[in-house]
This record gives structure tokens, sequence and C-alpha cells, in this order.
């Protein structure tokens, strides 16, 4: 949603139709069904963060073009390493546009299609935590002696800028809709504190039936608050 914001598709007041299904026919007669958990009829950007819509995640990839979503994926940092100072780290899933097919865009906009590890997560949400500049995550913030002589310390380093201040902002309150009673992550609102979290559940292969398992989730939420100005990511 963010990207789609920051590249024109939409605007916090754009509307889209959700009945439970997205619906898109091809050029050549075939056509894309992706179902919802739930109806919600008309939904903003607010709404379909507030609701996790898979729906209106969908149509709302449908105002931007392939290359375009893509290349903002990768300034979020997905399909490349973050380069923590830790060996053995994956760059994930992102197939080039080349590999996708119709029905890849609206999939991946709901977090299908595409596989990312716990830190590149956290190394994007730092976009929207830093008025859309990504950072580069740390293990360390500082090595102290004994004595409390400062050895080394490791600042920030912010490493582009992927979307505005203003959508990075937008992004955080439709997240704090989302810890309301009526929201997916209301579990994760923190009594007293502005909260701005949003809940990911992903398929597991069932290998035995050769497709997904019906019963078996992994399911991960991520919060920052305080929503005005967060001074902390949490990822679990």
């Amino acid at each position: 949603i963010s990207s789609f914001l920051q590249l024109g598709g939409i605007t916090p007041q754009t509307r889209f139709y959700d009945d439970g299904v997205y619906v898109r026919r091809l050029s050549n007669g075939s056509v894309i069904r992706i179902k919802g958990l739930a109806p919600h009829e008309w939904e903003t950007p607010r709404l379909i963060i507030k609701y996790s819509s898979n729906v209106g995640a969908a149509y709302s990839s449908d105002t931007v073009t392939d290359q375009a979503f893509y290349d903002m994926l990768r300034k979020f940092g997905f399909g490349q390493p973050t380069y923590l100072a830790l060996p053995g780290e994956t760059v994930g899933i992102l197939r080039p546009v080349d590999q996708w097919t119709p029905r890849s865009k609206p999939t991946i906009a709901f977090g299908q299609e595409i596989g990312v590890s716990a830190v590149q997560i956290v190394a994007g949400a730092t976009a929207l935590a830093n008025n859309g500049v990504l950072l580069k995550p740390h293990i360390v913030h500082k090595i102290v002696a004994p004595d409390g002589t400062l050895i080394q310390s490791f600042p920030r380093e912010p490493i582009r800028q992927v979307i505005s201040a203003q959508v990075a902002q937008d992004m955080l309150s439709f997240m704090e809709s989302g810890t309301e009673p009526t929201g997916v992550a209301r579990l994760a609102k923190i009594p007293g504190v502005a909260t701005s979290a949003k809940t990911g559940t992903s398929n597991i292969y069932d290998p035995k039936t050769g497709t997904y398992s019906k019963t078996a989730y992994v399911a991960s939420t991520i919060s920052m608050f305080p929503t005005n100005d967060p001074q902390y990511i949490v990822y679990g």
C-alpha cells in the first residue's frame, strides 16, 4: 500500500469495492479470482490495512505497472541482503518481473509469491518509522569499556528515501487503526500508547497433499510505537 501511494496509483481517499473476491478478466478471456476472508464493501487504504484485506490490496495493485511495483519492493530492501553483520543472511525470494504471471502482482500485493526474512521486514519498516528513509539494521549500538569509556559506536546509517514523509505518516495512521477494537491487530495495542501494527498470516506447504495446509499457518505481527514518533519496532 505504501508503494501504491508513493507511485500515485492510489490516494488515502481512493475506494475499492470488496465483496469478498478479487476478479480480473484477462485479454485472453481467462479470469483471475482471489478470495478474501470476508467482504468489507467499500474500502479506503486505511480500511485495507485495518482489516488486512487481500482483495483491497489486490485491487490497489491494478493502479500501477508490474515494473513500478517491483522497483518499489526493491527500494524497501526485498530480494536483496540488508548487509547485517552476520553470516549466512538470506536475500529472500522476489522474482524479476519477466518471471511474473498475470496473477503475480495482485498476489504479491498481499504478501504471497514473495519470501522475506524477519530482518528484511524490520528494515523495511524503518522507512515508515523514519519519515520514509530506509535505515541499515545493526546488531550492536555501541561498545563500552568496564569503566564506562566509549570504545566504538555504530550510528544510524540512512540508505535511501523510499517513500515521502507524508506517505510514511499516512501509513502509521492506517496501521494505528488496525489496533482499534475492530482491527485485525487489536491484540497488539499497548494501553496508553498510540501503537501502529500490522498482522501477517503465511500459508504452510503440506508435502503430504502437495498444496497449502488448511490448518497450519505462520502468524506474525509488526508494531511501531509511539505512532507520532516511533522509537521502537517490534516484530514476532
